[in-house]
C-alpha cells in the first residue's frame, strides 16, 4: 500500500526543513504532497524544483498569500484529497528507519492513526488532567483514556471523513463549547470529554468515536518530531516593535505579581537555531543547561541525528 503524506511548510522553514524530508523518503516508499503555505516565492520555487526531480514528490500551494490557519489547512487538503487515505505529519518530523511497518498492520480496522509525539513528551502520549478546560494538541487522550489523536502525524480513512464532515459540518479547526451543537454538547458529556475549548482536529476526532469509529495513537520509536521550528520562524519574522511589545506585555504581568512563563521548552528554540546553523553552514549552538537529566539526554540524542541526517543530505546532494 502506498501512502501519500501531506506536509505544510510555512515561511522561512523550508530551507532547515528539506534534511528532514530526505530522511522520510530514505526509510519509506511512502509519496509526500509538499504543501506551501504563506511561503514566499523563492521557497515555493524550491519546493517546485525538489518536486519536478523526485518522482514520490508533489507540489501544492495553498490559496493564500497569508499563512492559512492549521485546521482551515487541513479542511482545504482534505477536501481536495481523492486517495483511499487522508495523511499528513508535521514539517519538522524526522525518521532514523523504516516507520511504516508500525502503522501499516493497524489500518485495517481503524478510522484513525496517530503517531508523532515530540521529543520532549513520553512516546506513548499524554493523559488531560481532569482539571484542564482547554484538550490542546499534544494531549492524545482525554482523562478519561479515549483517544483523540493528534496532528503531528495521522492516517485518516478519507470515506469516513468525508461522510462524517458532510454529516456533521464539523472540520479540523478549533472549537470552543458555546459553538458546538447543543446535541454533541449531551454526547460529549455523557463520554466525559465535556472541555471549554477543543484544539485542531480533537472535536471532530470526538465525533468520529460517537458515530462509532475506532481511533488508535501509535509510538513508533523511529519517528522524531522536534516541534516547534514553525512556531520559533514566526518568533523570528517579528518586527522590532512586536517584540518590544511582547517584552513589555510580559513585564507588566511581572509588576503586578503574576506568573509568566515562556510557554515552550527551553529546548525547543535550540533545535531550530541548530538547523539553521547546519543549513546555513555556521558554527553549531552549544545546548542550553536543561536542569532534567532526560531532557539533556533526549536533546544530545536528537543533536548527534541531525547533525549525522544533515552530513547525509549534503552528501547525497553532491553525488546526485
Amino acid at each position: 500500500m502506498s501512502l501519500t503524506f501531506h506536509i505544510i511548510y510555512t515561511p522561512e522553514t523550508v530551507k532547515p526543513l528539506l534534511p528532514l524530508l530526505y530522511s522520510l523518503l530514505k526509510w519509506s516508499d511512502c509519496h509526500f504532497r509538499l504543501v506551501a503555505n504563506g511561503c514566499s516565492a523563492g521557497e515555493q520555487a524550491t519546493l517546485q524544483h525538489l518536486c519536478a526531480d523526485q518522482a514520490r514528490l508533489t507540489y501544492m500551494a495553498l490559496p493564500t498569500t497569508q499563512v492559512m490557519v492549521h485546521g482551515h489547512a487541513l479542511n482545504y487538503l482534505q477536501t481536495q484529497n481523492q486517495e483511499p487515505y487522508f495523511c499528513f505529519m508535521d514539517s519538522d518530523i524526522y525518521a532514523i528507519d523504516a516507520f511504516l511497518p508500525t502503522f501499516l498492520p493497524q489500518l485495517a480496522d481503524r478510522a484513525a492513526l496517530f503517531s508523532g509525539m515530540s521529543l520532549r513528551f513520553p512516546p506513548t502520549g499524554l493523559v488531560a488532567p481532569k482539571d484542564k478546560d482547554f484538550l490542546a494538541g499534544p494531549f492524545t487522550y482525554t482523562a478519561g483514556q479515549l483517544c483523540v489523536g493528534t496532528t503531528f502525524f495521522a492516517i485518516y480513512h478519507n470515506e469516513t471523513l468525508t461522510q462524517l464532515r458532510e454529516a456533521t459540518g464539523i472540520g479540523f479547526t478549533k472549537y470552543r463549547w458555546r459553538a458546538i451543537p447543543p446535541a454533541y454538547q449531551e454526547q460529549l458529556v455523557r463520554i466525559g470529554a465535556h472541555y471549554q475549548q477543543y484544539d485542531t482536529a480533537k472535536l471532530l476526532n470526538l465525533l468520529l468515536h460517537l458515530h462509532g469509529h475506532q481511533l488508535h495513537y501509535q509510538p513508533c520509536a523511529v519517528l522524531r518530531h522536534i516541534e516547534g521550528v514553525s512556531r520559533f520562524a514566526v518568533i523570528r519574522r517579528r518586527s522590532w516593535w512586536a517584540a518590544v511589545r511582547a517584552w513589555g506585555g510580559r513585564w507588566r504581568r511581572r509588576l503586578a505579581g503574576q506568573q509568566v512563563n515562556r510557554g515552550y521548552d527551553e529546548a525547543l528554540p535550540y533545535l531550530t537555531c541548530l538547523l539553521l546553523a547546519l543549513v546555513n553552514e555556521q558554527p553549531l549552538p552549544s545546548p542550553p543547561p536543561l536542569p532534567d537529566p532526560a531532557g539533556r539526554a533526549w536533546v544530545a540524542a536528537a543533536r548527534s541525528e541531525l547533525v549525522a541526517l544533515h552530513a547525509e543530505f549534503v552528501q547525497s546532494n553532491r553525488e546526485g
